[in-house]
């Protein structure tokens, strides 16, 4: 008897412990696209926040841009006043010319400025000028914010920016000719600035080319408390570009950039007092880029884009001061 109940137990406990179904084996079920809604295709954008192509969510770095459609937006007479627009981007502004990108504090030195994926960059130790590359020139601005010294040396602590001039654009078609060509006016009551630029792209099928010219004429800029004393400058500047397609994938390009400035004052290393008195100014501040790029693409394969380039810059200016100091004030200044 006693043998029968332990029986009954474990009977039981099993019993217990079972499940209460066995689930069927489902077969497995495909999921088809649903080809009865429209689809949409995104066009593709190349961001280079390297010295290479690369899309945006490839890079590690946090970056910002600023395409040809919103500088027209905000229609800027420096760049410097269009990269303020950026997070984590600021601008030190002596005067509507003096101008430098201060990317998370850093700016300088600390921050190194392309244009078209060279170096602006000198030995000055101010730092580089992006008003030395009118807004109107420019196609897009892509900013990288944090430190990239690995990637661009030892100028990059704070960031790197690189300014994209405008491409001389064939039409792709080796049969076709034509001539595009865009100007452009503005000022600015505050800046009391006026300038223009025009633009003329024509090209004979895989041939492009491109000439583009403009000016900015400055008076001291004005503020509540009244105008800025040597705050006036005056600039003009000339492009030209010339784009051949060998082939889908081979692009030769050749340009040429020039900037000359003239009486560029500097307010903020100016100052007035009784007794002493000083005035900073450029009397000309110029700049000459050139260059000659061979562009490779590869359809397969680990090596997506091949660029070999050969550049030459010039940079020259004539920067003078004018110091007035009375007797009296000797021991105070030294």
């Amino acid at each position: 008897m006693r043998t029968l109940r332990i029986a009954a137990c474990l009977v039981l406990a099993a019993c217990a412990l079972a499940p209460m179904g066995t689930p069927r084996a489902h077969a497995a079920e495909s999921a088809f696209a649903d080809t009865t809604k429209p689809v949409t295709f995104l066009k593709e954008t190349v961001v280079t926040g390297a010295r290479y192509p690369r899309r945006y969510y490839e890079s590690p770095q946090a970056l910002s841009f600023l395409s040809r459609g919103q500088l027209r937006e905000i229609a800027p007479m420096v760049v410097g006043d269009a990269l303020q627009q950026l997070p984590g981007v600021d601008n030190s502004k002596d005067s509507p010319w003096e101008q430098r990108v201060v990317l998370r504090g850093l700016s300088g030195q600390r921050v190194l400025v392309l244009v078209d994926g060279m170096p602006m960059n000198s030995a000055r130790g101010n730092g580089p000028h992006p008003s030395l590359v009118p807004a109107e020139m420019i196609d897009r601005v892509e900013v990288v914010r944090g430190p990239s010294s690995v990637s661009y040396g030892s100028d990059a602590i704070g960031g790197a920016l690189n300014i994209i001039t405008r491409d001389a654009a064939p039409a792709g078609d080796s049969k076709s000719t034509g001539v595009r060509g865009s100007s452009q006016l503005g000022g600015s009551t505050a800046d009391h600035m006026f300038g223009g630029q025009v633009t003329v792209q024509p090209y004979f099928g895989k041939l492009g080319l491109l000439a583009s010219g403009g000016w900015h004429d400055a008076d001291n800029f004005e503020t509540p408390s009244g105008r800025v004393p040597n705050s006036s400058y005056n600039d003009v500047n000339l492009e030209f570009g010339a784009r051949y397609d060998v082939s889908d994938r081979l692009t030769l390009r050749s340009g040429y950039q020039q900037y000359r400035g003239e009486d560029v004052g500097i307010p903020g290393l100016s100052f007035a007092s009784p007794g002493a008195s000083q005035q900073f100014k450029f009397a000309n501040y110029d700049r000459d880029l050139a260059h000659v790029t061979m562009d490779h693409h590869y359809a397969n394969g680990w090596v997506e884009n091949t660029r070999i380039r050969a550049y030459w810059q010039r940079e020259k200016r004539n920067f003078f001061s004018t110091q007035n100091l009375d007797a009296s004030q000797v021991n105070n200044f030294g």
